[in-house]
């Protein structure tokens, strides 16, 4: 919908949109609840935001309050132990996370209660995972400060 998502070390997550009469970006709403500032979020093709923490090393899903029009948090994961400094979303709406606890955590909606579970961890890398990325083939690349790219395929998760 044109609208910009950024998180920020002031612990927040803010929306911004374009104001059309000067063509400048507004914050228009501020999303609190990390309490450490916000290292990695992405936006889900449902609308919703799932956000990582560094500090809190959680993941939020954020959504739109039909009440309010506003999101606000609906759930929190606490599956890493450190923190959270990146993830990235499958094409089947996964979620793929990164940690400084040196693992890769797959997180996937549980069809009985509605809410996301970790269903997979991903070991190999000695060091802390600083970047994900996931390829059209659904395949995951990890690089870590251990000096290594990982590609996992589908089997490996």
């Amino acid at each position: 919908d044109g609208k910009i998502v950024s998180g920020g070390y002031d612990n927040t997550i803010r929306i911004w949109q374009i104001d059309s009469s000067t063509r400048k970006y507004l914050c228009v709403e501020m999303l609190e609840g990390h309490e450490g500032y916000v290292e990695t979020l992405q936006v889900l093709t449902n609308g919703r935001i799932v956000s990582g923490g560094g500090q809190d090393s959680t993941i939020r899903i954020w959504q739109i309050d039909s009440s309010t029009g506003k999101y606000k948090c609906v759930e929190i994961l606490k599956e890493h132990k450190s923190f959270i400094y990146t993830l990235q979303v499958l094409p089947d709406g996964r979620i793929v996370s990164g940690s400084f606890d040196n693992t890769i955590r797959i997180c996937k909606i549980d069809s009985s209660t509605g809410k996301y579970q970790c269903v997979e961890v991903l070991r190999g890398h000695e060091f802390e995972i600083y970047t994900l990325q996931v390829l059209p083939d659904g395949r995951i690349v990890s690089g870590s400060y251990d000096k290594n790219i990982f590609i996992w395929d589908g089997e490996e998760y």
